[in-house]
């Protein structure tokens, strides 16, 4: 999944999240509080860059948020700045 997104979004940025939070239910709320703050944040720790060489652009009108759980259950979400 990671390597079809990536070769369909080869030079935006990709952030992660759930090697720290872990696995349940309710991750991607992690992830959509997280991208609700990015625009906010000073700067986001590396731990969350996928690929630090691409750079974050700041500020951002568009968010694609994607889950997916064991290859099975997958949803995205689009957020977009007020």
């Amino acid at each position: 999944f990671f390597d079809s997104f990536d070769n369909l979004f080869s030079s935006t940025p990709i952030l992660i999240y759930k090697h720290l939070s872990g696995e349940f239910f309710t991750a991607s709320a992690i992830g959509m509080y997280l991208a609700c703050k990015y625009n906010t944040l000073e700067g986001l720790p590396s731990i969350l860059q996928s690929y630090p060489e691409r750079q974050l652009p700041r500020p951002v009108q568009y968010i694609l948020l994607y889950n997916q759980y064991l290859g099975k259950e997958h949803s995205l979400v689009l957020l977009r700045k007020k």
